[in-house]
């Protein structure tokens, strides 16, 4: 099991951030040059201050060489199943991929907090990573190797996504 986290610090206030990225996700895409689309599926607002999304990413990464033989770039999608929690400022994820599914379990804990005396937002995103071993072409060190190519991705790409918030809500201040 890999873990990984990583924190960003956003100049614009908590609660604009967290709407942002909870309820504007596809807006985002022009701003992140690693995803072609986002499409939320569904939305579940049920419970007061409780939020369940379903969105569908469909990523442009490139795959390391030594991965494209398994990993194919139509693969690289996967669906996150989130749940926004207001009175916590935390949003609790999971990732389903579309490839090795079964063996891959993947999820983790966004936490939204204010930043510069109320201006701004910092955000941990944490997670772990688990793949099951397999076996033929994909026990071992290629499964490892995976391994490691998406625990790269998860938290370069949340950092992107924050950046993009970013930058979205910056031509909004600009407007």
């Amino acid at each position: 099991m890999n873990t990984f986290k990583c924190t960003i610090v956003i100049r614009h206030p908590r609660d604009l951030v967290w709407v942002t990225v909870r309820d504007r996700l596809p807006a985002l895409v022009p701003y992140m040059d690693n995803v072609e689309r986002i499409v939320t599926e569904a939305r579940d607002e049920r419970e007061p201050g409780v939020v369940r999304l379903v969105n569908l990413w469909i990523a442009k990464a490139r795959v390391p060489a030594p991965l494209a033989s398994v990993v194919k770039p139509e693969l690289l999608r996967w669906t996150d199943y989130a749940e926004w929690r207001d009175a916590r400022g935390e949003c609790a994820w999971r990732i389903a991929p579309f490839f090795m599914t079964e063996r891959i379990q993947c999820s983790g804990v966004a936490r939204y907090e204010s930043a510069m005396a109320g201006r701004g937002t910092r955000v941990t995103f944490g997670g772990r990573l688990q793949i099951a071993p397999g076996g033929g072409v994909l026990a071992g060190s290629v499964t490892k190797a995976i391994e490691m190519f998406i625990t790269g991705l998860i938290p370069g790409n949340a950092q992107r996504l924050y950046r993009a918030a970013a930058a979205f809500l910056d031509t909004l201040t600009l407007a």
